[in-house]
């Protein structure tokens, strides 16, 4: 009896963890996912500015991707500010799957955390015409990072647009 009971405990231990281990894996691959998608939506956009892709047979100035609250919104900048505004079109808007947030460094500030604010490409034939929001930054060598954070892992990927190049990495925590 001693050796079952025993026996039991082994088995409801080894469940347990492999249980813990898949749902960690599983948080992981939904923070990769979100952090793929998001890169590939920024690369579209590069293509599209690049291509000069009509919307309703107006070519627009740039195609921004801006952060919001819960994901960000992409739209095509019709009347060349780099803001939404009404007459621009809203593309899409995404909100990140359930155990993904913003990430918000503690004490750190940066312009590309802001709600509101994200990267425009300019359409024209040049690639290096990369912007920040409201025409701030337009050419300029640095990054311009989307932080995002699993819940409840805790870890951090970074998807980072260069703004002199347009080129877009991933970065790990």
């Amino acid at each position: 009896m001693v050796e079952l009971i025993v026996s039991l405990a082994l088995v409801a231990i080894i469940t347990l963890i492999g249980v813990m281990n898949f749902t960690d894996y599983n948080e992981k691959k939904l923070l990769q996912t979100e952090v793929d998608g998001l890169a590939q939506e920024l690369q579209e956009l590069k293509v599209l500015a690049f291509s000069g892709q009509k919307i309703n047979s107006d070519i627009p100035e740039a195609y921004c991707l801006f952060k919001e609250q819960e994901g960000y919104k992409v739209f095509a900048d019709m009347d060349g500010d780099l803001e939404q505004t009404s007459k621009d079109e809203l593309l899409k808007t995404i909100e990140y799957g359930r155990g993904v947030q913003t990430h918000w460094p503690k004490g750190d500030f940066r312009m590309s955390l802001i709600d509101g604010y994200g990267v425009c490409f300019m359409v024209t034939t040049d690639m290096n015409n990369v912007c920040g929001a409201m025409l701030l930054d337009c050419g300029e060598n640095y990054d311009y990072i989307y932080p995002l954070e699993g819940v409840k892992t805790g870890e951090v990927r970074e998807v980072r647009v260069n703004m002199f190049n347009g080129n877009i990495i991933i970065l790990e925590d």
